[in-house]
């Protein structure tokens, strides 16, 4: 036979009635009984005498963040959230935040949990700042540049264009730079300048630009127009003269050549002269046309010697 318990004034029993009026012992047919805090009169290990109550937060579902309780209006367990923590209606989950609103200024609501916007950091040579739950990022003092990290020309740098750059300097690299260094290919015959930060050659005199950076002999550039017997000389305004070339020892050389064939020329003439009249003629003939020969050899070569010496 089951003993019986007192029910308190709330009456939570199972299978059975309580009076809480008459404050009398009472006990359900199924032997269950209970009272307002929720703990069994008869105490446990009784196994007819349950706790209600505790019984509905086992195996709840609120999670770390919250914690079951008795919801006496609704009669049914519920989820109340830990400080600092939000409840998320649909799930019925507790979280650290719901929105940036649950978050400081400089975090942001991610994934449920309040996260430094700056922890990702920012591009090299920058810094970071948090404004209203985001990200600012800003090169440091005097670069220029891409500072946030997500890009792929990301980067903080002392220029990029050329405007970055003082007038006297372009942007190479990254970096205000000497544009005249190593411009100019003729470094003898050339001086460099830099105008609006382009490096402009310019040649000394009797040398003109041949191209952008090479300095040339003006008379061994295409602008040369001297024909094939003049010579190019410089003039002391960066431009030249056609002169006609001295042609006396080309003329010499010729003369040379005409008076040789003319000598050898002769003197075939002569020996078949000779031979023919060696049997007609007498000895005296044979005589004057050797003489003959003789002179016209010597005259010809003393004029060849002369115009060579000339």
């Amino acid at each position: 036979e089951l003993e019986r318990f007192r029910c308190n004034s709330d009456g939570v029993t199972r299978h059975g009635d309580c009076d809480p009026a008459s404050n009398k012992y009472c006990c359900s047919p199924a032997g269950w009984c209970g009272n307002s805090a929720a703990h069994c009169d008869c105490g446990f290990p009784y196994p007819k005498c349950r706790n209600l109550r505790k019984e509905a937060c086992w195996g709840n579902t609120c999670g770390t963040n919250g914690e079951c309780y008795w919801d006496d209006t609704q009669k049914k367990m519920s989820c109340m959230c830990k400080a600092s923590y939000y409840k998320d209606t649909p799930s019925g989950q507790c979280y650290k935040c719901l929105n940036n609103d649950h978050c400081l200024d400089n975090e942001a609501c991610r994934s449920r949990a309040c996260q430094n916007v700056c922890g990702s950091g920012c591009a090299q040579d920058a810094y970071c700042s948090a404004q209203n739950h985001k990200m600012e990022c800003t090169c440091l003092d005097s670069l220029v540049g891409n500072p946030y990290p997500d890009h792929s020309n990301s980067g903080c740098f002392e220029c990029v264009v050329d405007n970055d750059c003082s007038i006297d300097k372009h942007c190479r690299n990254n970096h205000c730079s000497d544009p005249c260094h190593d411009y100019c290919k003729s470094t003898d015959l050339a001086t460099c300048e830099v105008i609006n930060h382009k490096p402009i050659c310019s040649c000394r005199e009797g040398y003109k630009l041949l191209g952008q950076t090479v300095c040339e002999a003006t008379c061994f550039i295409a602008e040369n127009k001297c024909s094939e017997e003049e010579e190019c000389i410089h003039h002391n305004d960066n431009d030249y003269i056609c002169q006609a070339k001295d042609d006396s020892s080309n003329v010499g050389t010729v003369v040379s050549l005409v008076i040789f064939f003319v000598i050898l020329l002769i003197i075939i003439v002569i020996c078949i002269l000779k031979r023919n009249y060696l049997s007609h003629k007498s000895r005296k003939a044979i005589e004057a046309f050797n003489n003959l020969s003789k002179s016209a050899t010597t005259t010809l070569a003393s004029a060849v010697a002369d115009n060579i010496q000339q």
